[in-house]
């Protein structure tokens, strides 16, 4: 069966706040997820949208059959954020440096959305910064969208004190070398066996980085 007329969703938050929206029926869930992040900036892995004590499943489909409403109604809705476990926040976190690396400006956007971090990552997160990806990039697009989605400059480092280029890869943190990169550090620092580079008696930050091709990043 079809899904006609509109469906009329009044949603709450725990904050008291309010968002109304009328949609057709057939309008895709993930279309509301994103009014709501747009409205309160909640990522959409986070949402758990609560319908009669029930958590509505947030499976694909059309809202109107997902909320009993095929033929359109008025339904209210609570909002709750769920805390994204360390696993999916550190994939997020991931698949966020590895859009800034490509440049990829509409996956930024959506990693975003879903709850990616724009600023530094939880000190145990294999996840280098993004931001800092993008500074060391020099890619002013990135860094913008970065910033528009919250970063302060309280987050764009934790510490006053860098590691120098060679102690990161020496080290093998991705992480520490992109802050490096991203402080001025010299892309064409000659190392010496051991400070990253493995099998030759010595090479570039770019041989270095190729023998963790392994690692996350």
């Amino acid at each position: 069966h079809g899904t006609t007329g509109n469906v009329q969703l009044v949603i709450h938050n725990l904050a008291g706040e309010q968002l109304s929206l009328t949609r057709p029926s057939a309008c895709q869930l993930h279309e509301i997820l994103e009014a709501i992040h747009k409205e309160w900036k909640i990522p959409i892995l986070a949402q758990r949208l609560v319908l009669k004590d029930e958590v509505v499943s947030q499976s694909s489909g059309a809202i109107g059959r997902i909320l009993g409403l095929p033929s359109g109604g008025e339904v209210e809705l609570v909002c709750l954020r769920n805390q994204l476990s360390f696993e999916v926040q550190e994939s997020l976190d991931l698949r966020l440096f590895d859009a800034v690396a490509a440049s990829d400006y509409a996956e930024i956007a959506a990693a975003l959305i879903d709850g990616a971090g724009p600023g530094v990552p939880d000190q145990d997160s294999k996840a280098p910064s993004a931001f800092l990806t993008a500074l060391a990039l020099k890619d002013r697009e990135a860094e913008q969208m970065l910033w528009d989605a919250g970063v302060r400059t309280d987050q764009t480092d934790k510490s006053k004190t860098y590691r120098s280029l060679r102690q990161a890869l020496a080290t093998r943190s991705l992480p520490q070398a992109v802050k490096c990169l991203a402080h001025g550090a010299d892309v064409n620092t000659w190392l010496r066996r051991g400070e990253g580079v493995m099998d030759t008696s010595g090479g570039t930050p770019l041989h270095a980085l190729c023998a963790q091709h392994l690692q996350p990043g």
